[in-house]
């Protein structure tokens, strides 16, 4: 009876967009439990296989076939992996940490990957799930039993579906953040970011990115990706998701694809909008001098430019 009913629920749901809240966790990559790419755990939902897809297989999976990381000078590429990433749209919201591993032959090219879904949650309402993703990376790093991660991401799982209802994390007041990166309303920093960020997502709105959706057709969006590195709070990574889009809001439709990557112990945030593609994706080990920071490009920047950019930083930190 409990498995007709939910049956039932589902064919609801499809009937009315899906749009019954849910919850699901997924693991995959490299774990020495496994002797190549770990079979995957939890990938049921759309949006999270366009994950390992779109991020593993054709974005990290690409760079690695290409030797994109190899071919940069010495220093530029960050020695691991170790990232909390944050991937929206309007009806998902995709949390999850990647960081470097290997599989049971000692190869260490890829990453292992947990990511927790919630689909259908109120905009910009994101529960704090960071701390389980924590304790999954932890209790993950501390084995390597293919049986131990088959019951830890079940356990992760139950406690993520436990999350579905809670309140969104709060916001960091963003004043004092924006002092913490070195961002006031009128700094050099701050205002080349303000350009760069009216530059080159205000025309979003009108290729097809803000209708396009976290799943297996984003590949086929048309429109460029754009990508943008600014400073961050490396000890805060959702603090640090949280402001840049609040902040890029401004420029960036709430309803488009917008992939967040905070690299731990780094102080830059990468943010790409629209389908993420290899090219883009090397951000992801890139250090500042091969992907420079959108404060530290030398705009030459006329005096309405500059008072526009003073402006969007005053009405952003006033609000919060």
């Amino acid at each position: 009876m409990a498995a007709w009913l939910s049956g039932i629920g589902s064919r609801i749901g499809s009937l009315f967009g899906n749009r019954v809240p849910s919850t699901h966790l997924g693991v995959f990559g490299k774990h020495p439990g496994w002797n190549d790419h770990l079979d995957d755990i939890g990938l049921d939902s759309e949006p999270l296989i366009a994950t390992k897809q779109y991020l593993y297989v054709q974005g990290i999976g690409g760079i690695v076939d290409g030797g994109l990381w190899e071919a940069m000078p010495d220093g530029d590429v960050l020695p691991e992996f170790r990232h909390t990433f944050m991937w929206t749209d309007a009806d998902n919201i995709l949390v999850g940490k990647l960081w470097s591993s290997s599989d049971g032959k000692g190869r260490t090219k890829y990453p292992m990957v947990v990511c927790a879904h919630f689909s259908n949650r109120p905009a910009d309402s994101t529960p704090d799930v960071v701390p389980i993703l924590d304790r999954l990376e932890q209790s993950c790093r501390a084995t390597t039993s293919a049986d131990d991660i088959h019951r830890l991401a079940t356990d992760a799982a139950g406690s993520t579906a436990l999350l579905l209802n809670s309140p969104a994390v709060q916001a960091s007041p963003r004043a004092p953040y924006a002092e913490r990166i070195g961002i006031n309303p009128d700094s050099e920093a701050g205002v080349r970011i303000a350009y760069f960020a009216e530059n080159h997502f205000n025309g979003l709105a009108s290729n097809g990115v803000s209708s396009a959706k976290i799943n297996l057709k984003l590949g086929q969006l048309t429109a460029p990706p754009q990508h943008i590195r600014v400073p961050a709070d490396a000890a805060d990574p959702l603090a640090t998701l949280q402001f840049w889009r609040g902040f890029l809001s401004a420029t960036i439709p709430a309803s488009a694809p917008q992939l967040y990557l905070a690299p731990a112990g780094s102080p830059w945030l990468d943010v790409i909008v629209g389908f993420p593609t290899a090219k883009h994706l090397v951000c992801l080990r890139a250090g500042p001098n091969a992907v420079p920071l959108a404060s530290e490009i030398p705009y030459d920047l006329s005096a309405e430019s500059r008072s526009k950019a003073v402006k969007c930083w005053q009405d952003f930190l006033a609000t919060a």
